[in-house]
């Protein structure tokens, strides 16, 4: 799962908004948003990491589903600044196998920029 959400986010930084394929930004909007504007203000992306927060099970009309929960760091460089900043988001869903289906998205508020 935490590979899915991570090969998805990456497809998503790597495309540009119209040739978006992902479904990140209905899945994550906020996280979508903030990445865009970044773009639009000259940063540019320098790597996308990934960490396994949480994962487990969720009971979900009566049926038992994998629920997980990752962390999305986002490191940063903008050049006519001199600057690096680092944004995690913690994004996750409950993974529906027999439907193929993301449930029950969700996001939790970013840590905050920092500069490093």
């Amino acid at each position: 799962m935490q590979e899915k959400i991570t090969e998805e986010v990456k497809r998503f930084a790597a495309s540009s908004s119209a040739d978006d394929k992902t479904y990140v930004r209905q899945k994550w909007p906020t996280l979508a948003a903030w990445y865009r504007e970044r773009i639009r203000g000259d940063w540019e992306l320098e790597n996308i990491n990934s960490e396994l927060r949480d994962y487990g099970v969720v009971e979900w009309k009566n049926r038992v589903l994998e629920a997980g929960l990752t962390a999305i760091t986002f490191r940063m460089k903008r050049g006519g600044l001199g600057e690096y900043q680092q944004n995690c988001f913690l994004v996750g869903y409950v993974a529906d196998r027999e439907f193929d289906v993301a449930r029950d998205r969700y996001r939790l508020p970013a840590r905050t920029s920092r500069p490093l």
